[in-house]
């Protein structure tokens, strides 16, 4: 893993700020309060959930919300991602390579995401990691080590996992006892069900007893269900033919009622003739009446015609008469406005006076207008100058930045006898590699005896872990210590594995170290570094250019400056012009445009030849409306006497009209004596009709009551009520039977069932024993496995740090212990010295190395963070942790914070950090 930069966002004291970070020692310098530890604490926020503060505390003062980007390549596939974390939206994860977002979104799916491509494990606690190992807190790099052996256990013993088995052996205690419990209880249900299964041959007799007496009653209900159904066959014929007898009677009773309705119709008809016969000799009587009414009112229909006529011509009359008035009253109107324009004459001489004046303001005005346009214009001009000195600025500006830059480049320059130092020390690796191989084939070795035993361990484990998932799954009440158990022993699988990961990753690294192949590529690639700043010799060229180029931007700049005064002046001239323009704005304003309103009665006047035609041709029109409406005068003539003739004919109408309401009363009864007559005779036919039938129906009616036999009836019903309640007594008591039938076959069932479950339970007793003898087993293990464990780790952190310690010191005669109790032993020259008993310089390098073998070997980290490491150190010490922090070369990346100038001697990477703002 390498982290490459981090992009901070309102961050505490970090506004909008961009760190890089390159392979190697990264130092970041600065000022107290400058915000240094603040960069650190965003990478552990990001990559490692880890903060020691509120999240309202991380943003900076004024702000809705913090944001940080780090940017790393990953261990998992060498590819370059970015992780932003931000106060109010949480993670946001973006592959630059493809441009795209990765869909993860959850906290506990980037956590996951985030330890593969760090290189962490799938149980590593990165919080804990970090706080514990990777970052090292400020000023407490030898503190930890100067603690009482009870003291330093507290400390270490969680990152080692000491207590990890032991717990393991103490929680599988209550498994060990539930298991042993089953065993029990799965002996007593089987004693149980041999008791219950004692009365199970009893119960199959009275079974097959009670199923025989079931077939007899059902068989003999099957013969009364015959008898019974020919019984009723036999009497619903019976029935039938005493309905038929019923059903002749009824038709007999309603023909007789038919009989009666068609001779009450006779009756009434013989009264409707009677009243039609007199309605005609009515009208007879008043015939020659009602006929002089009808020509009355044929000759109002007449009259009414002409009536309409002459109101037609009325209305004729009516429109020209309209028009007549209408056009009187335009005439009038254009009169009026003949006398108007004659006024309007008077007026335009008026206005002469004025209008010379408005023309001399308006003269005034446009010269005004053409100065303002002037100013306008050098306005514009100014402007544009402006701009050109700013970018002139701004080019003057880049210049200035790339003048420095290629000032810089001297620095980088004098890298190249570093850079040759480089391949030296790379050339002097070529010839150590045989040692390293030597070791690398013991560690081979190793590996392969832990993988062998590994595998004996994980084919046992599968099938315990197998056996207890079925124990979970067939008794819920044991979930809890089966889960337990299912923990413990994964733990164990999961630990060997993540034993036999680490060494293989050390055997990776090892490999990488005594890789010949690998050292010819640094050695490559610090040739390709040398030759890439011998190239920036050749930038050194384009200085003098540059700043020719400089100095001829800063000349016509000055030029630019001295045009812009004298335009500058005359724009100062434009309030005073502006007020002029008002004044002349106002007397303009107040003269009310004479011109205008000249202009205007000067268009009027030309309108007088129109209004004139107009007068003319409306006393044409009168003239023509006053004949049309004397037309229609001698056509009203004609209908004089109308009226006259309307009231003589309605005298006759009343006249007769008692006779003609006499007549038309009773014409309707007298139309309806033709139709009454043949209603008769069709009644007549239907009463005789009836009485025809009436004595058919007699006749059938005696044949059908003397064919009844109404005792064989009797008997049939008497006989099928005994069947149906013999039939109903079998029925009854049948149910009764079966439910006793089904009582017991469920009884039998139960028995049966249990019998399956003592099969089943003498089955699952054996596997019982035999997880309870697995448990015992494993408890064992775990009891006797943690001791050797964690010497193991401290067996590795004590090699590795001893390592570290010799390359730290530069040194290879020197060693280094990391002891049981956490005690850090140093041997040089054959004597032993305890932690208290170095100096200065040789705790804070023995600290260190053991810390750092922490990270190499728990977590397989080659990135470490350290806070101000100098803190209450003077200078010699300072300079001596520089020198051996500057001596490590197994880790990628080291990050460290300092106030002073310390680490800026030992790398090239320096950041140096300043107040924001």
């Amino acid at each position: 893993m390498q982290i490459l930069s981090v992009a901070l966002t309102n961050f505490k004291v970090h506004s909008d700020r961009v760190f890089e970070f390159q392979p190697g020692i990264n130092a970041i310098c600065g000022e107290n309060g400058a915000g240094k530890t603040s960069i650190l604490e965003a990478i552990a926020w990001v990559l490692f959930d880890h903060c020691d503060y509120r999240r309202e505390e991380l943003i900076r003062r004024g702000c809705a919300s913090a944001q940080a980007t780090v940017t790393f390549v990953s261990r998992k596939d060498q590819r370059t991602y970015q992780v932003e974390r931000c106060t109010s939206r949480n993670y946001t994860l973006y592959d630059p390579q493809l441009r795209v977002k990765l869909d993860l979104r959850r906290n506990d799916e980037v956590n996951r995401w985030l330890k593969e491509n760090l290189g962490f494990g799938r149980e590593t606690k990165l919080n804990n990691l970090f706080k514990q190992a990777i970052g090292i807190p400020q000023g407490t790099f030898t503190l930890d080590f100067l603690l009482t052996p009870e003291k330093r256990k507290e400390v270490f013993d969680p990152i080692l996992q000491v207590r990890e088995y032991k717990q393991a052996y103490e929680k599988s205690a209550q498994l060990e006892r539930h298991a042993s419990l089953w065993v029990q209880s799965s002996e007593e249900k089987l004693k149980d069900c041999e008791t219950k299964l004692q009365d199970w041959e009893l119960l199959k007799t009275s079974v097959e007893e009670f199923r025989r007496s079931i077939t007899a009653d059902e068989a003999e209900l099957l013969r009364l269900a015959q008898q019974c159904h020919d019984l009723k066959t036999q009497r619903n014929q019976l029935k039938s033919h005493k309905e038929q007898i019923d059903q002749q009677s009824n038709q007999l009773k309603e023909i007789e009622n038919q009989i009666t309705l068609a001779r009450q119709k006779q009756e009434n008809l013989q009264g409707l003739l009677n009243r039609a016969e007199q309605a005609k000799t009515i009208c007879q009587t008043n015939e020659e009446s009602f006929q002089k009414w009808s020509a009355a009112q044929e000759a109002l229909k007449t009259l009414e015609k002409q009536r309409k006529q002459r109101d037609k011509l009325r209305r004729e009359q009516e429109e020209p008469q309209q028009q007549l008035t209408a056009r009187q009253t335009a005439l009038a109107r254009q009169q009026y406005e003949l006398e108007e324009l004659v006024r309007s004459q008077t007026e335009i001489e008026k206005l002469q006076p004025l209008i010379a004046q408005q023309t001399e303001l308006e003269q005034q005005q446009t010269k005004l207008r053409e100065e303002l346009q002037e100013i306008g214009n050098l306005r514009r001009q100014v402007q544009t100058d402006e701009e050109k000195i700013t970018k002139i600025r701004t080019i003057l500006k880049k210049l200035e930045q790339e003048i420095e830059e290629i000032q810089g480049l001297a620095d980088r320059i004098k890298q190249i006898p570093i850079l040759k130092q480089q391949c030296d020390r790379f050339q002097i690796q070529l010839s150590r590699l045989k040692a390293a191989q030597q070791f690398e084939t013991e560690l081979r070795q190793l590996i392969t005896r832990g993988q062998n035993q590994r595998s004996d361990y994980l084919l046992r484990a599968g099938s315990v872990l197998t056996e207890l998932r079925n124990l979970e799954g067939r008794f819920p009440q044991l979930a809890y210590p089966v889960h337990l158990a299912l923990e413990v022993i994964q733990s164990g699988v999961d630990l060997n594995t993540e034993i036999l990961g680490a060494l293989q990753q050390i055997l990776q690294d090892l490999t990488q170290q005594t890789s010949e192949a690998e050292i010819w590529q640094k050695l490559e690639e610090a040739q390709t570094q040398l030759n890439a700043v011998q190239e920036d010799v050749n930038k050194f060229g384009r200085l003098a250019d540059l700043q020719e180029k400089q100095a001829e931007l800063e000349e016509e700049e000055q030029i630019l400056k001295a045009a812009l005064k004298p335009r500058q002046l005359r724009i100062g001239t434009e309030p005073d012009l502006k007020q002029r323009w008002n004044k002349l704005t106002d007397d303009l304003n107040e003269l009310d445009n004479p011109k205008g309103r000249s202009q205007l009665l000067q268009r009027k006047l030309q309108t007088r030849p129109q209004v004139q035609a107009e007068v003319d041709r409306l006393h044409k029109a009168q003239k023509q409306l006053q004949g049309e409406i004397d037309r229609i005068n001698d056509q009203l003539t004609a209908f004089a006497d109308l009226e006259e003739k309307i009231e003589t004919q309605k005298q006759i109408q009343e006249s007769h009209q008692a006779a003609q309401l006499l007549y038309v009363k009773n014409l309707n009864e007298a139309d309806f004596l033709h139709r009454l007559k043949t209603q008769m005779q069709e009644v007549l036919e239907t009463l005789r009709t009836l009485q025809e039938e009436q004595e058919q129906q007699k006749q059938t009616y005696e044949i059908l009551a003397s064919e009844y036999d109404s005792a064989r009836l009797d008997q049939l019903e008497t006989s099928y009520l005994q069947t149906v309640s013999e039939q109903a007594r079998l029925s009854g008591g049948l149910p009764g039977k079966q439910r006793e039938l089904a009582r017991l076959e469920t009884e039998l069932q139960e028995r049966q069932n249990i019998d399956d479950q003592r099969q089943q339970l003498e089955k699952e007793l054996a596997h019982q024993r035999q997880t309870l003898q697995f448990i015992e087993i494993a408890r064992d293990v775990y009891n006797r496995a943690g001791p050797r464990i964690t010497r193991y780790y401290l067996d590795e952190i004590s090699r590795e740090a001893d390592r570290l310690f010799r390359e730290l010191l530069n040194r290879q005669t020197v060693a280094l212990e990391w002891t049981g109790d956490y005690e850090i032993r140093v041997q040089e020259n054959g004597y032993w010295r305890g932690f208290k008993n170095l100096s200065g310089g040789e705790q804070m390098c023995a600290a260190l190395a053991v810390r750092l073998a922490l990270l190499r070997v728990l977590a397989d980290v080659d990135v470490a963070f350290f806070d101000e490491p100098t803190t209450n150190m003077d200078r010699l010490r300072r300079q001596q942790l520089a020198e051996a922090i500057a001596n490590l070369k197994t880790f990628r990346q080291l990050f460290i914070i300092s106030h002073d100038d310390t680490f800026e001697t030992i790398t090239e990477n320096i950041i140096r950090v300043e107040r924001d703002g």
